[in-house]
């Protein structure tokens, strides 16, 4: 746990950040606003999973970036606002899923060709009906994605920033023989506005706070 502010951070939260004025982040802004007929918040443009302390990082952030997969620790220096939320009664699921995003991106570190930036999945996820968003991957999402990381040729090698989030979650879920816990949106099309209402809406996910001078 690391506290910013008044807000205390724990593993496997979900942090939702709000727009700023990066290219990518305004095309998904313009498709949230467009795409989104029914709710959203089309300001949020980035989502990260708190995974805490990790080899070489302290208080780390993974995430999905331009640059691809990566772990960032905080930055007092940064200016953006980050909304917080946690997943209430099932810490196992929380930590595996920060388990799974920290494996990931360590992956990437060695694996080449691995992890990159998918600006194409993430401008199409934005753009999709909602309706794609709400249908969760079913069947074995772990076993079916760890085979795949290793093919060469596989088709989850890039990532956008919700995709991974929620990827991490469903992985875990799976793994942990909890299919119906988490996040239920497809990890293929969900936005970072769409995981903002899902979370909403949800009864296991809380609004911790907003904190700011973090990442």
């Amino acid at each position: 746990m690391h506290t910013f502010g008044n807000v205390n951070v724990r593993t496997g939260d979900i942090l939702l950040k709000q727009g700023t004025g990066a290219a990518t982040h305004k095309i998904i802004q313009l498709g949230q606003k467009l795409g989104r007929m029914s709710g959203g918040h089309s300001n949020i443009a980035h989502a990260a999973i708190y995974v805490g302390s990790v080899t070489g990082q302290s208080h780390a952030i993974a995430e999905s970036v331009g640059g691809g997969l990566r772990f960032a620790n905080p930055n007092p220096a940064s200016s953006y606002n980050w909304h917080v939320w946690h997943l209430q009664g099932n810490e196992e699921l929380r930590h595996f899923a920060a388990d799974m995003a920290s494996n990931i991106v360590a992956k990437a570190a060695t694996d080449n060709g691995f992890g990159s930036y998918s600006k194409k999945g993430a401008a199409k996820s934005a753009f999709l009906s909602s309706n794609l968003a709400k249908r969760p991957v079913i069947g074995n999402v772990a076993d079916t994605l760890l085979t795949d990381f290793t093919s060469p040729n596989g088709s989850c090698r890039s990532f956008f920033c919700s995709n991974f989030a929620v990827l991490a979650y469903a992985m875990a879920a799976h793994a942990l023989g909890q299919p119906g816990s988490g996040i239920q949106l497809n990890y293929k099309f969900t936005s970072p506005a769409e995981m903002q209402k899902y979370f909403t809406r949800s009864h296991n996910w809380v609004h911790k706070g907003t904190i700011s001078n973090a990442y």
